[in-house]
């Protein structure tokens, strides 16, 4: 079994590196669906109402291009505790 290589952050944050790509994945997707779902709007789609703005291949591309920058900005945002408004996530 693989052992987990564990982060600590600032105060009592302590995460395992698989929760750190979990949670940069999952953002990746809310970021890709609502930047999907602005884009339906702004060509006249009802997003609630009509899916055929959803293209999972598109956003599968999405997160994988984006991945490693959003796990980088998460690990320097919330464990270092070095936010930065012009590089955030």
């Amino acid at each position: 079994m693989k052992k987990n290589k564990v982060i600590k952050g600032r105060g009592n944050e302590v995460l395992a590196e698989n929760d750190i790509d979990y949670l940069a994945r999952f953002a990746c997707l809310m970021v890709g669906v609502n930047v999907a779902a602005d884009a339906a709007e702004r060509l006249g789609m009802n997003p609630d109402k009509n899916n055929k703005w959803i293209k999972p291949m598109v956003f599968q591309k999405y997160i994988d291009e984006r991945y490693e920058d959003m796990k980088f900005n998460i690990k320097r945002g919330v464990l270092e505790g070095r936010e930065d408004a012009s590089y955030s996530w």
